[in-house]
């Protein structure tokens, strides 16, 4: 039976260590535009199918927006959706970002990737030229 456990374990530990994933990252451009990129650990030949995805940038409350996204992968259009500090303050926020909403609706992309290379997901633009806080990716 001790057999039967390692072998499981040795297994999982296997499974869990080679698993592929991806990294994301918000790279600045110019002025107040920006891109969301994606970072692999492993190497696709073509068969890597997005069909629906999405991430939440969180950015200070006020009247800053994200306009003009722009779908890089594919061409494919993004939705943006904001949920306002207030909102968020309701479901344990603190009340000092916005939230917003990325999402590509399903829909077959297939691509290839080479580890380490950046995927360019999609370009955005905050309006209303804020002058502090930052940007992050909801984790």
């Amino acid at each position: 039976m001790k057999k039967h456990y390692t072998t499981l374990i040795l297994g999982l530990i296997t499974l869990i260590s080679s698993a592929q994933s991806y990294e994301f990252g918000i790279v600045y451009i110019s002025n107040y535009d920006f891109k969301v990129v994606a970072t692999p650990n492993f190497t696709s030949s073509g068969n890597t199918d997005v069909s629906d995805i999405g991430f939440t940038l969180m950015l200070p409350t006020g009247t800053n927006n994200i306009i003009n996204e722009t779908g890089l992968l594919g061409g494919r259009t993004w939705t943006v959706q904001e949920v306002e500090a207030a909102t968020l303050s309701g479901a344990g926020g603190d009340g000092t970002k916005d939230a917003f909403l990325f999402n590509l609706a399903p829909g077959q992309t297939l691509f290839s990737h080479t580890s380490g290379e950046q995927i360019d997901l999609v370009s955005f633009e905050v309006s209303n030229t804020p002058t502090t806080g930052e940007i992050s990716i909801l984790l």
